[in-house]
């Protein structure tokens, strides 16, 4: 791709950037260029908002440049007092680097977990060590009154509102990172414009090469009105289950669509403009399908109208069958791939924990495989319990059965999964090297270590097939709990039986399908039933509880 080229990719629903001609000269100079994204970990979850800027940072990735996420360990124990009218509270480093573990993991969700193009850093590694005389002379290079123009600063100081010392220090201290990391480019969204100004600044000053300035709108959330925000409740989060995600895109206002897709899809402008020309339906059901289907398994999906082609025919039809040509139906091929992947990486999945098993082996690697399998299980559960709905007409169902697949199908294929089962196998042969010569008769040892998994094996198959084993406690309910006509809810029944704290976690757990009665899953939280001969809850694989009239 030409530098031309490049730079309109990368300009794509860019707001401000600060120079263009300066990307430009960088680009054909350099080769891989540094793109520097510096993010104070507030809190510990990342929403759709966070997406828009990572995506940015997947495009720099994708064209082979290095993209570093700076973990602002340091500078969140100052608080950002950006578009702030009052001082902001700060974190502890403890507090910030505990969020920071989680916004790391999720950043991965789109970022690609390669050390060619992505380096982690935390500025804690400079800014904690710096003297008193290195920070006055970080202050001399700028002056209060370029500090003040800053518009929160300036409407603060204006109302007589109070700000602190350490909070004209923030700006410093970001852009300090930038000469840290010698950065060639500096991503943040339309509030951040100042600092980052400030970055070019200060680099100048160190006899640096001053960084390129690269805005993008902050995501309104689904309230219509505010930033998207988790404490606003008006966000859809990164992590949220594709269903969820779901149904939270297709209540995005209709004045916002176009915000959506120029933001979180790959669709061209022309393309966009085509979709938001027909029904908002219909364009939110398209927005849907893409993010769901698509972000999540980010590192490997583009977000186009391939994809849509391929998830969501009768709209693409709809909208693009007289432009393009009509798509025909390929979700349950794609379905039957998704399986297929599941279970190729589940039949691997379950021999190494048949010889781990047989062979004693333990460890954290063992645990974290075990809860893989468990999970794989209950997708692929998911999935074919699903398939007659995925090839009817109802394309709600339709997409968040494939969502899910096209998830757990990617994550199959995905480098951490494979480095996990090497280093899985790996630690297998070393351990049963070291069984073998310490057992005097192996053939007893096998035997016995294979009759005991078996029997495991047999009761956790015969739970996954929709079994109930036969040794579950037992809870006695007392009929004071039952109605005058005899009955009592299904979720005081959970809480009883010990396996939810509180009616509203029981509830939550019924809406996600998470909860079933005498092996049928429960979809009305308002159930209730008798207790007559007894019944039998489960929460999740493995958990049941058997209930009875005391």
């Amino acid at each position: 791709m030409s530098v031309i080229q490049s730079i309109q990719v990368l300009k794509r629903g860019v707001v401000d950037l600060i120079s263009e001609d300066d990307l430009k000269d960088k680009l054909e100079r350099k080769g891989q260029l540094r793109i520097k994204l510096g993010a104070d970990p507030t809190r510990p979850d990342l929403h759709l908002g966070h997406a828009v800027i990572l995506r940015k940072m997947r495009q720099f990735q994708d064209l082979g440049h290095k993209v570093i996420m700076l973990i602002g360990d340091f500078t969140a124990t100052i608080g950002d007092p950006s578009g702030k009218n009052k001082t902001r509270p700060p974190l502890s480093l403890e507090t910030a680097r505990a969020n920071a573990q989680s916004y790391l993991e999720q950043c991965k969700l789109i970022l690609l977990d390669d050390p060619e193009v992505l380096e982690i850093r935390w500025n804690s590694e400079w800014l904690e060590t710096m003297g008193f005389k290195e920070v006055v002379h970080l202050m001399g290079k700028y002056t209060v009154a370029r500090i003040l123009e800053r518009d929160d600063f300036s409407k603060r100081l204006a109302s007589g509102s109070p700000i602190s010392m350490h909070e004209t220090l923030y700006p410093l201290a970001q852009a300090y990172d930038s000469v840290a990391l010698e950065a060639d480019v500096e991503l943040g969204g339309t509030d951040q414009l100042f600092n980052l100004l400030v970055g070019r600044d200060i680099q100048r000053e160190y006899g640096q090469e001053a960084q390129v300035v690269m805005t993008l709108p902050l995501l309104v959330g689904l309230d219509g009105v505010e930033k998207m925000s988790k404490s606003l409740d008006n966000y859809i989060g990164l992590t949220d289950p594709p269903e969820l995600m779901y149904a939270k895109l297709m209540k995005v206002p209709d004045t916002l669509l176009n915000n959506y897709f120029t933001l979180l899809t790959d669709l061209s402008s022309a393309d966009i403009e085509l979709i938001l020309a027909g029904h908002p339906v219909v364009a939110h059901r398209i927005l849907a399908a893409l993010i769901t289907s698509g972000l999540l398994a980010g590192r490997s999906v583009t977000l186009d109208l391939e994809l849509l082609r391929k998830i969501n025919h009768h709209d693409y039809n709809t909208v693009f069958a007289n432009l393009y040509g009509p798509a025909h139906p390929e979700a349950f091929s794609i379905l039957e791939q998704a399986l297929s992947d599941m279970r190729e990486l589940q039949t691997q999945v379950e021999r190494i924990l048949e010889f781990s098993k047989i062979f004693g082996v333990e460890g954290e690697k063992l645990e974290e495989i075990e809860g893989f399998d468990t999970e794989l299980r209950g997708h692929i559960g998911m999935v074919e319990s699903n398939l007659p709905q995925v090839l009817g007409a109802d394309p709600l169902v339709q997409q968040q059965v494939l969502a899910r697949a096209v998830e757990v199908s990617y994550a199959a294929h995905s480098p951490e999964i494979e480095h996990m089962l090497e280093e899985i196998k790996a630690e297998l042969l070393s351990e049963i090297e070291r069984k073998l010569r310490g057992v005097g008769s192996l053939s007893s040892f096998f035997n016995t270590a294979l009759q005991n998994f078996q029997n495991a094996r047999s009761r956790f198959e015969g739970v996954a097939k929709g079994g109930i084993p036969d040794d579950i406690a037992q809870v006695g309910i007392p009929a004071l709990e039952l109605s005058d006509a005899g009955q009592i809810s299904v979720v005081r029944l959970a809480v009883l039986g010990g396996l939810c704290a509180s009616n509203g976690e029981a509830r939550r757990l019924i809406q996600n399908k998470g909860l079933k009665l005498n092996g049928e899953t429960i979809l009305d939280a308002q159930m209730t039933v008798s207790l007559e001969g007894g019944l039998v809850l489960q929460k999740g694989k493995d958990k049941f509880v058997k209930l009875v009239l005391e």
